[in-house]
C-alpha cells in the first residue's frame, strides 16, 4: 500500500494485511503493461506502482477543488510476476474504513 497523506499516516499501525509504502501512483487513462515503459515511468516520475483508476477521479477532485487521496493495494504487478491474490481487495477496504474513520474524526475536532 503507499501513502502520501497525514490521515492515512496515523492509522498505518492498524493495517497488518502487508507492507505500507508511502510513494507516487502512476495513473492514467490507459494500462501500462510494458516493463520497460513502467521502469521509465518509475526513473522520470518516481512512481511507485502503475494503476489506471485513480486519474479520472484525481481530475474531478481538482476541477471542483475536492481534496483527494488515492490508496491502493497492490494484488499483483508485472514487474515481478507476482501471483494475484483476491484477499487484497478485503484488505484494503478495512483499511480505507480506517482511514475515512480518521479523517471524519478530524473533521469533527475542527
Amino acid at each position: 500500500m503507499i501513502i502520501r497523506d497525514p490521515t492515512a499516516r496515523k492509522v498505518k499501525g492498524s493495517y497488518t494485511k502487508g507492507k505500507i509504502v508511502e510513494g507516487t501512483i502512476g495513473s492514467a487513462d490507459l494500462w501500462n503493461n510494458e516493463v520497460d515503459r513502467i521502469n521509465w515511468f518509475h526513473e522520470n516520475y518516481g512512481t511507485s506502482v502503475e494503476e489506471m483508476e485513480s486519474a479520472s477521479s484525481a481530475m474531478i477532485s481538482k476541477a471542483y477543488d475536492v481534496p483527494f487521496l488515492a490508496i491502493r493495494i497492490l494484488s499483483n504487478n508485472k514487474t515481478n510476476n507476482g501471483a494475484y491474490n483476491p484477499e487484497t481487495a478485503a484488505a484494503n477496504q478495512e483499511y480505507v474504513y480506517e482511514v475515512v474513520r480518521e479523517y471524519i474524526s478530524f473533521l469533527k475536532s475542527k
